[in-house]
């Protein structure tokens, strides 16, 4: 039954990655799994979670529902489970700040891998947050340096991306930040330096 659920999740991961996310298809595609029989694993349910935490208007309560599901099929939420959960509660409107965090938490005292993935679903969450919270998003940046975590890419244009949308903007932190990438051998992309000018500019 293996390469069965291999088709079938493959169909689940189109589900989860389309523009916008597909929910509906997906919860479909893993009713005709359970209709034939065939037994999901976690990356079934996975790719669930994705497309609920990607959909155009997130379900917060299906999302966390899905690690609920997980447990009635014996089937353990990972690190990726969390991280995408994660991701829902960034995307919802409104943002569920405390939700992201209690998650992070939950994650470490289950022995769960915590790591920039983690991290940068969480500095999402201070992003997306309206306002954005920027004090927040470079404490968990230093949060991760001080836990030997590097920073990547994604971490530090997330932050830049706070300053911009915090209120008032602060360009000064911004172009910091910038600075900060550099210090530690990255190469700022174009989304950091968009948002670093779009504060400069009058």
């Amino acid at each position: 039954a293996l390469p069965i659920c291999c088709n079938y999740n493959s169909v689940l991961k189109a589900c989860a990655s389309a523009t916008p996310a597909r929910p509906a298809d997906a919860e479909q595609v893993l009713t005709k799994m359970l209709d034939n029989s065939i037994q999901p694993n976690s990356v079934s349910f996975n790719s669930l979670l994705k497309a609920y935490a990607n959909a155009r208007d997130v379900n917060v309560t299906a999302a966390e529902g899905v690690l609920e599901r997980m447990k009635t099929h014996s089937i353990a939420p990972n690190s990726m489970t969390y991280n995408t959960l994660m991701t829902a509660y960034a995307n919802a409107e409104p943002v569920r700040i405390k939700e992201a965090e209690n998650l992070c938490t939950d994650m470490e005292n289950l022995g769960l891998e915590v790591d920039s993935v983690t991290y940068n679903c969480l500095l999402h969450a201070y992003a997306n947050n309206n306002p954005a919270l920027a004090d927040e998003a470079e404490k968990l940046l230093d949060h991760m340096v001080e836990k030997q975590i590097q920073p990547d890419n994604i971490s530090y244009s997330t932050v830049i991306i706070a300053f911009a949308n915090t209120e008032p903007a602060q360009p000064e932190r911004a172009e910091g930040m910038i600075q900060k990438m550099q210090e530690a051998g990255l190469t700022p992309d174009a989304r950091s330096e968009e948002h670093t000018s779009e504060l400069q500019s009058p």
